[in-house]
């Protein structure tokens, strides 16, 4: 079980024991136990039909399968986990514990990913429904599709800022719940703050009082920021002068090879989806750099996010300012783009004029 594995990796030192993601796991733990109950409830359904002709699949497809079968009206979803706090508390590590110790094929009956992926995915998905021909309801489809073969879907850094994902997700959360899936979330937000002052929120709305009515909301809290006591942040600087630029100091390495800004840099054009394009003005050997604006302050988004970070294996951003309240358009971009970075595990070296714990302000002063 998810609990019992971090109380095992705390007794043998591997990890620091903290009582905010204990009490997490705990959660998370009895949602575990309900999906492991269920599993063994079909395991008598699938002995039943171990005789007839066997399907490709494991374990996991055949329990449910059976206790689909054998239950009329399909198997019931547990809702499942939201799971909030602030920025480096441990939420993401406690969603992969409890996934980790879930049985079944990683990517089928159990799907991990992180939302702004996820959400990419759906675009492109409803997209080619569209263009096929389909007038029945794309997202119906696309969730018969996921429940076809996903019982159990964990969202990492679940957080609505588009129109366009705001009105798909309220639907196709709840189209994923008629059709027995359980949704495991992380977020840096709580349900109520969810797509916070957004365009037409009140048809959010409901969204919101679905996910408080059929998943666990479990606030989380830690006095300790663990993405900045893991390995390879001791003596890494990444502050510089309020120009914050590449020339002169900045250099990226890998297997021998540096590159600096106007060494055989080309540029490079990306399109994520849907025929648009998108511009990498610096890029050269698996590492593209751009500036703070041309990420933050442009039309740029999740998913191009999650094109450059599929592209490249490390990003350099320059000019990073401080950032206030005032711009917090600024700051939920830059956010995102750190999230999706660090979800396909890309090096991401910036430059700026302060340390990480100083860069957001509460005010313009």
């Amino acid at each position: 079980s998810p609990l019992g594995a971090y109380e095992r990796l705390s007794k043998q030192g591997v990890l620091r024991w903290d009582e905010a993601q204990h009490r997490a796991l705990k959660t998370l733990n009895e949602l575990h136990a309900k999906l492991v109950g269920d599993m063994d409830g079909g395991a008598a359904a699938a002995k039943r039909k171990s005789e007839a002709p066997k399907k490709e699949g494991s374990w996991f497809t055949d329990l449910f399968t059976a206790r689909e079968e054998d239950d009329e009206g399909g198997y019931a979803s547990h809702g499942g986990v939201y799971l909030f706090g602030g920025p480096g508390c441990g939420k993401t590590f406690c969603m992969d514990l409890f996934y980790a110790s879930l049985p079944g094929t990683d990517g089928k009956e159990k799907r991990r990913e992180h939302f702004h992926s996820f959400m990419l995915h759906t675009h492109q998905t409803l997209h080619k429904l569209g263009k096929a021909g389909h007038t029945e309801d794309t997202v119906a489809i696309y969730a018969q599709r996921v429940a076809k073969k996903t019982r159990v879907l964990c969202l990492d850094e679940f957080q609505v800022t588009d129109v366009a994902d705001a009105m798909i997700i309220r639907r196709l959360l709840d189209q994923l719940w008629e059709r027995g899936v359980t949704i495991v979330t992380t977020s840096n937000r709580e349900p109520d703050e969810l797509y916070k002052n957004g365009l037409n929120r009140v048809q959010f709305l409901p969204c919101i009082e679905a996910i408080k009515a059929r998943c666990v909301v479990h606030p989380m809290e830690s006095v300790r920021d663990y993405r900045l006591t893991g390995r390879g942040i001791a003596g890494e600087d990444t502050t510089g002068g309020e120009s914050g630029g590449f020339k002169g100091t900045w250099r990226v390495r890998r297997e021998g090879e540096s590159h600096e800004e106007g060494e055989r840099w080309l540029e490079r054009r990306l399109q994520p989806m849907g025929g648009r394009r998108i511009q990498v003005p610096r890029a050269g050997g698996g590492v593209a750099l751009f500036r703070f604006d041309e990420v933050c302050a442009s039309a740029m988004g999740a998913g191009d996010y999650t094109a450059v970070a599929s592209t490249f294996h490390t990003v350099g951003l320059s000019r990073v300012p401080r950032m206030t309240i005032e711009r917090v358009d600024l700051m939920r971009r830059f956010i995102t783009f750190i999230d999706v970075m660090y979800e396909h595990k890309v090096k991401l070296l910036a430059c700026a004029p302060t340390s990480p714990a100083t860069l957001f302000e509460s005010s313009g002063g």
